[in-house]
């Protein structure tokens, strides 16, 4: 089945908004024209931007040592996103608060505070199969930010 890029990351979108739910976390998608997907709204909390990044499955890298080549597969997203025609680090906007990864094959969501300039990132399947804690501990790491920047 062939299936394009922008199905693939409405797809995952539509998986982060149902986790989010079901980690009781109030989610909406957000308008075309916002620069973020979803917003979070937790009670008595202030909102919460998410980009959500996503990819149907592993890619194969390989590596050349000693003269051998050697592959491996790993999770790669775009750590960009298109603004006014050109390509921006997805921390460029300070609205984004919260990255999440979606693994289409396996249905994951790995959650990421935006703090990163990278291009690209890359996660082992291993992040992916233990991502209980990811979207509690980079929520905990945002508020540090955000109360820290209070003080």
């Amino acid at each position: 089945m062939n299936i394009k890029n922008t199905e693939i990351g409405v797809a995952g979108e539509f998986l982060v908004l149902s986790d989010l739910w079901q980690r009781g976390l109030p989610a909406s998608k957000a308008t075309e024209s916002l620069h973020y997907d979803i917003l979070i709204t937790p009670r008595g909390g202030s909102p919460i931007a998410v980009q959500v990044k996503s990819t149907s499955g592993l890619r194969v890298f390989p590596i050349k040592s000693h003269g051998k080549i050697y592959t491996y597969e790993k999770y790669r997203f775009s750590g960009t996103r298109k603004k006014m025609g050109s390509h921006v680090p997805l921390n460029y906007d300070a609205e984004i608060k919260l990255l999440a990864f979606v693994a289409m094959d396996i249905l994951k969501v790995l959650y990421r505070p935006n703090l990163s300039d990278k291009r690209f990132f890359i996660f082992d399947k291993e992040e992916f199969e233990n991502t209980e804690h990811s979207l509690t501990d980079s929520l905990n790491e945002l508020d540090k930010l955000t109360n820290g920047k209070k003080e």
